[in-house]
């Protein structure tokens, strides 16, 4: 087992104790240097996260940020000041950092194999309507850019369906398409948009990355199977990663009321892997950082059998199952819906 992916802790423990935003500890930053030189000492590449949940706020602050993750995605690929700036920092701060025990910088160190920006961004936009009615401010921002790119794209001849108001040649009003709206004019324009500023997202991490000096393999967008963002993919990602569940919990993550569908992933013909498998990309290397076959479901056992046998007969170049492969400690274990290293059947 030769690739640990750095997710879900990295821009959250290294500001563990601190009073401020962007102020990585050094005793964090200590801990982690010795980690990452431990995984090389043994062979084990590192899959690098600069985004997951915490996004280098002071620790008071992190449970704010993990509630608005969708916020905070959807303002990143508006180019959000905030968003902006603390992956700046985040991604700066991390790579240019010489690491005392190898005596390389973190953006030389081929033991990171692959760099991956933000983690699951897409749902941002693909879970927009609340965060919607959640934030004006949010809904505002992105009225705004939808505007002004709809003028940039059409200039004076914006077609009338996709118009709210016109005073003189300024748009005053956008509207935005129905969330389920996928057949008209309007929905057809938005999914142009979205494309759009996914690829500036993208290239705007990327010169950022770059930037430090770090050469190395970079991917983003891992949750979206939809055809636009295969064709970000195509233009942003040197390697493509994706997330695949089979029958990931509804309604939370085990809290009262989280459903967990009983069904055999057999009867659909393993559906889930398939989906996965058709967002790869001719000559990209293919990576699936996150996938599971949730517990409740009764046909856990069809995960390694299904899952990880088709990935392996189709040349998937690596797999990461989520979460917690490997458990040190495991004193009165609790099974939860994606629990790996003290479940006896993953």
């Amino acid at each position: 087992y030769c690739l640990f992916r750095v997710h879900g802790l990295l821009d959250r423990w290294l500001c563990m104790d601190s009073l401020e935003d962007m102020a990585i500890q050094p005793k964090q930053l200590d801990r982690w240097d010795v980690l990452l030189s431990e995984f090389k000492r043994e062979g084990i590449y590192c899959h690098l996260v600069i985004f997951s949940f915490g996004l280098y706020e002071r620790s008071s602050a992190n449970g704010t940020t993990f509630d608005e993750r969708d916020k905070r995605k959807l303002q990143l690929y508006l180019g959000g000041d905030w968003e902006r700036a603390h992956f700046r920092y985040g991604a700066e701060t991390i790579l240019n950092h010489v690491n005392p025990y190898t005596g390389l910088a973190w953006q030389d160190d081929p033991a990171i194999a692959f760099l991956e920006f933000y983690n699951e961004q897409e749902l941002g936009l693909d879970r927009m309507g609340q965060t919607l009615v959640d934030h004006p401010e949010t809904r505002a921002f992105l009225e705004r850019s939808w505007r002004d790119w709809l003028l940039a794209r059409h200039g004076k001849t914006v077609p009338p369906e996709l118009l709210g108001e016109l005073n003189g040649t300024a748009l005053v009003a956008a509207p935005l398409p129905p969330l389920h709206d996928r057949k008209s004019e309007l929905a057809n324009e938005f999914a142009l948009f979205r494309m759009h500023i996914t690829e500036q997202s993208a290239r705007w991490c990327e010169e950022v990355v770059r930037g430090t000096g770090y050469p190395g393999l970079t991917t983003q967008y891992n949750a979206s199977k939809k055809l636009g963002e295969s064709a970000v993919r195509w233009k942003v990602s040197q390697v493509v990663d994706m997330h695949a569940y089979y029958r990931h919990p509804a309604g939370g993550w085990g809290a009262a009321g989280t459903r967990v569908e009983q069904s055999s992933s057999l009867a659909d013909d393993a559906g889930y892997w398939r989906n996965t498998n058709s967002t790869r990309l001719s000559g990209r290397p293919f990576i699936v950082s996150e996938f599971n076959h949730c517990f409740w479901n009764p046909y856990q056992h069809e995960g390694g059998l299904v899952f990880s046998a088709y990935s392996a007969l189709q040349g998937f170049s690596a797999l990461q199952i989520h979460s917690g492969p490997v458990t040190l400690q495991a004193t009165n274990p609790k099974v939860g819906s994606f629990t790996c290293g003290a479940s006896p059947v993953v």
